[in-house]
């Protein structure tokens, strides 16, 4: 019996009809939902469902401020970046590592971090050595060698701005926080490190008479305060899916996790873990010559698979979704992707890149730029005929730049490439795509699953046309991409 049905199995034959009353936090979304299918083929009369949710939606419904989207945190670190620093570099330099220190922020708060000690002035070595006391000697040693080179004296342009940049991360942080907590949102490790300190958490599930953890890992501080208050309450019970092999094992230092996560959170029945069988897996190594041929070799293993759910497929890089799923094979009719379709990976986004990235010049526009626009399948659906039209006359001519006069027979080349010559040329190229994908949406051609595409891309391209922090096409070009994810 598999470890979250065995989990299932025994809450239904011991709640029977009051299993209504429980609530079962997963890991992820993934885990619920086979967790849910387990207990429904138990079911063989109606009844309530019991609450089952991820972690995360957890303390979600436990917070009174909501999350806030990526793009919108790093629009708003970079507002507050420039209140403390206005010589500070433009969004396009800020980008990049602007992503970085939000993902900093996030883990100094679900670990619950000392964010001042943390973020400190790293001229001063000696606060190092008192205030990181956590470093074990190793560790001290290899901080003082990271900054060694930037704390030498006479140090570069580079380094100056560096260092101006990391003295007020700690600023930073606290800024950030309350411009996000005056809008009433939070990142997701700020709202972890709220619900963690609350001290009424037990009070808001006394609605269940317990709330079971199912199936956790590696738990961060703020989790395990979490846990550890609903425990506290009595209200807890906890399953680890570990196997016993592996926690018997000392060498594997992996188990120390295992062993800890136990005897903090020991489980109050037999479920899951006596219930799962022993044993090892089987696991065939393949070689190959490159990621794309990982996929094709995955098609091929799945020719001899039935094609039920309990077949999974693990990628190692999600660029390698769209490869697999054409690579399919006939026999398996329907399939779960866990992690997504991301629009990113879609020809609509592609042409929208395309687009973004076009320049004109006084003798026209590059022809490298002009051919891929003309034979994209999605402007060939709209105006396939005079696009065709225009990239042989191109290639017969020899044109090496395009004048726009080429595409003054199509509505839709004309807006395609016409020439921005406003003063803002961010919200002209917004208004233009934004109108591109109008004339997708109103042809035809388009099916179901593209306009649902060009429904996403159109509201992404709405939040980015609202923004004034100017930027230049490879920065919109990438906050498009992180929309769209």
């Amino acid at each position: 019996m598999k470890f979250l049905e065995s989990i299932a199995r025994g809450f239904y034959d011991e709640y029977q009809g009051r299993i209504r009353e429980l609530c079962f936090v997963f890991p992820n979304k993934r885990s619920a939902l086979f967790f849910k299918k387990y207990l429904s083929e138990m079911v063989d009369k109606p009844l309530f469902s019991p609450h089952i949710t991820t972690f995360k939606d957890l303390v979600l419904s436990l917070s009174v401020i909501r999350e806030a989207d990526r793009t919108q945190l790093l629009f708003d670190l970079y507002e507050t970046y420039r209140e403390l620093l206005p010589s500070g570099e433009s969004f396009d330099d800020f980008l990049y590592w602007g992503e970085i220190i939000i993902g900093d922020f996030n883990d100094t708060d679900k670990y619950i971090a000392n964010a001042k000690q943390l973020f400190s002035n790293v001229k001063e070595l000696k606060q190092i050595e008192s205030d990181y006391s956590f470093l074990s000697p190793s560790q001290l040693v290899a901080v003082k060698r990271f900054w060694e080179g930037f704390l030498a004296e006479g140090g570069s342009e580079t380094k100056e701005s560096f260092l101006k940049t990391w003295e007020i991360l700690y600023p930073l942080y606290k800024a950030f926080n309350r411009k996000l907590e005056s809008k009433g949102c939070a990142y997701e490790g700020a709202i972890y490190r709220k619900v963690a300190t609350m001290d009424d958490i037990a009070d808001m599930l006394s609605d269940y008479r317990e709330v079971v953890f199912v199936g956790f890992n590696a738990l961060n501080k703020c989790e395990r305060d979490i846990m550890k208050k609903v425990q506290q309450a009595g209200i807890a019970d906890f399953y680890w899916d570990y196997d016993r092999e592996f926690i018997k094992d000392k060498e594997n230092k992996a188990s120390w996790f295992a062993n800890e996560n136990l005897s903090a959170f020991p489980s109050k029945r037999e479920y899951g873990l006596a219930a799962v069988p022993l044993g090892k897996p089987t696991v065939n190594v393949i070689g190959a010559a490159s990621l794309v041929m990982q996929a094709k070799i995955a098609g091929e293993l799945l020719k001899g698979f039935p094609g039920s759910e309990e077949s999974a497929v693990v990628l190692p890089d999600e660029s390698l979704l769209m490869p697999l799923l054409g690579s399919v094979p006939p026999n398996i009719e329907s399939i779960n992707v866990t992690m997504g379709y991301p629009l990113s990976g879609t020809p609509l986004v592609s042409l929208v890149k395309m687009v973004a990235q076009m320049e004109w010049d006084e003798r026209g526009i590059y022809f490298k730029k002009v051919l891929p626009l003309l034979n994209h399948s999605f402007i060939h659906k709209v105006a396939g005929e005079e696009a065709r039209e225009v990239a042989s006359r191109i290639k017969r001519e020899n044109r090496v730049y395009v004048p726009g006069s080429y595409f003054d027979g199509s509505d839709v080349l004309s807006l395609l490439f016409s020439k921005a010559g406003g003063d803002d040329p961010q919200q002209e190229l917004c208004d233009k795509l934004l109108k591109l994908l109008s004339m997708f949406a109103l042809s035809n051609m388009s099916d179901k699953i593209e306009r649902e595409f060009i429904f996403n891309i159109q509201n992404a391209l709405t939040r980015i046309k609202g923004i004034i922090i100017p930027m230049n096409i490879k920065s919109f070009g990438r906050v498009l991409s992180m929309i769209t994810e």
